[in-house]
């Protein structure tokens, strides 16, 4: 079985910039604001159906 089944790279970019250190907050900082932000879209558009 090819390896990218069991670790999509999508998911290990987006790990990777969630877990940034301290020299990269901004970039986590605007990947949390993205993540909540399309988190709270889909819970209005449930909602809304």
């Amino acid at each position: 079985m090819p390896r990218s089944m069991f670790h999509p790279l999508s998911l290990f970019v987006g790990l990777r910039y969630v877990r940034a250190r301290s020299h990269k907050f901004f970039v986590s900082f605007i990947t949390w604001v993205s993540v909540v932000g399309v988190s709270v879209g889909d819970a209005a558009l449930i909602v809304m159906l």
